[in-house]
C-alpha cells in the first residue's frame, strides 16, 4: 500500500546489571554488571519502488472519425508531469499519447480533473467509479478530428490506479454524459464532412486505450434525428421547443439523437423565427423536402 517513509524500530539495549552470577570476565576474576552489545542495527525497510519515481506512459485512442490529433495545452496535475508528443498509425487509426511521470496516486490530483471534464469522463476500466477518487497525473489538451473540418474539444486525461494496472480516464467539459459521453460540434455546417458527433467508448478495450466512435447514428446532422417523433413546434421558438422535447426524456430518443438536438437548439437561440424556412435533404435511395412555413417533422 501507498504510504509515507517508514522507520526501523528502536532497538533496546539492556544496561541492566545482573543479578545473583558471576561471569568471567577474560581476567580469570569475575564481574558483575556487564553492559550486553548492542545489537547491529536492522536496516529500514526499502520504500515501495513505485513511489516518487518517474514513469513513461502511453495512452492509446483509437478512432473510427478518421485521423485525429492532440495538441498539449499546458494544463496539468500531478508530480514530475511531462507531455512528450503525439503519434498517429494510419494502418491501425490510432493515437499515441507519450507522457511521463510518478505514481503516486493523489486524491489533489483527482479533484483538480473531476473540476477540468465536470463529470464527464469514461475510464477504461469497468471497476472503478464513475468519478477518480485518486490519481496519478492528469493534463487536458484540444483533441481535433481532422477529416470534419478540424473540429475540436477541449479534453483530458487521467491516469488511475488499478490494483495491478494503471487504467486512464478520459473526457471533458464539452461532452455530454446523457447515457453515454459524446461531443457534438455545435458550429459544424449541414455536409458529412463538417457534421461531428464523436462518442468516447473503452468497453471490451485494454487498460490504456479508448475507441472515438460515431456512438450510435450517423455523423451527418439530419440523419440523427426521428424527425416524425418531434411534437408540433409551431407554439414556441424552435430553439425552446426542441428544448424542452429532449428534457421531457421521450422514450425513443437515443443518446446521440438527444445530444445532437440539444446542440441545434442552442444555434437556433436566438432565431427569430419560430419555423424553419425551406429546405430539403437527400442521400442514396432517399429525399425529403419541406415548403416554406411547414412543421419540421415527417
Amino acid at each position: 500500500p501507498y504510504g509515507g517513509s517508514r522507520t526501523a524500530p528502536v532497538q533496546s539495549v539492556d544496561t541492566h546489571e545482573t543479578s545473583g552470577s558471576s561471569r568471567d570476565n577474560g581476567s580469570g576474576s569475575p564481574s558483575t554488571g556487564d553492559v550486553d552489545p548492542a545489537p547491529e542495527p536492522v536496516p529500514a525497510p526499502d520504500a515501495d519502488p513505485e513511489l516518487s519515481k518517474t514513469h513513461d506512459d502511453t495512452v492509446e485512442i483509437r478512432s473510427d472519425l478518421g485521423e485525429i490529433s492532440f495538441a498539449y495545452d499546458g494544463a496539468s496535475s500531478g508530480e514530475d508531469f511531462a507531455y512528450q508528443g503525439q503519434s498517429w498509425d494510419s494502418g491501425d487509426n490510432r493515437l499515441t499519447l507519450d507522457v511521463q511521470g510518478t505514481h503516486d496516486g493523489e486524491d489533489s490530483v483527482a479533484s483538480w480533473y473531476n473540476g477540468q471534464t465536470g463529470g464527464a469522463a469514461v475510464h477504461t476500466d469497468i471497476d472503478t467509479n464513475d468519478e477518480p477518487q485518486e490519481l496519478h497525473y492528469a493534463f487536458c489538451g484540444t483533441l481535433t478530428f481532422l477529416d470534419y473540418g478540424s473540429a475540436s474539444v477541449e479534453t483530458c486525461f487521467g491516469q488511475g490506479d488499478s490494483g495491478l494496472e494503471n487504467n486512464w480516464w478520459m473526457g471533458g467539459a464539452d461532452f455530454g454524459r446523457v447515457g453515454g459521453i459524446c461531443h457534438v460540434d455545435a458550429d459544424a455546417a449541414d455536409s458529412q464532412a463538417t457534421s461531428l458527433v464523436a462518442c468516447l467508448d473503452s468497453d471490451g478495450l485494454s487498460s490504456n486505450e479508448f475507441e472515438v466512435s460515431m456512438g450510435d447514428a450517423h455523423a451527418n446532422y439530419f440523419s440523427l434525428y426521428s424527425l416524425s417523433d418531434l411534437p408540433p413546434l409551431a407554439l414556441a421558438p424552435l430553439g425552446t421547443a426542441i428544448t424542452n422535447f429532449v428534457d421531457s426524456d421521450p422514450p425513443n430518443l437515443t443518446t446521440a439523437e438527444a445530444i445532437a438536438l440539444k446542440a441545434f437548439a442552442a444555434k437556433l437561440a436566438d432565431a427569430s423565427l419560430e419555423l424553419p424556412t425551406s429546405w430539403s435533404v437527400s442521400c442514396d435511395g432517399c429525399a425529403w423536402s419541406i415548403t416554406d412555413n411547414q412543421l419540421w417533422a415527417g
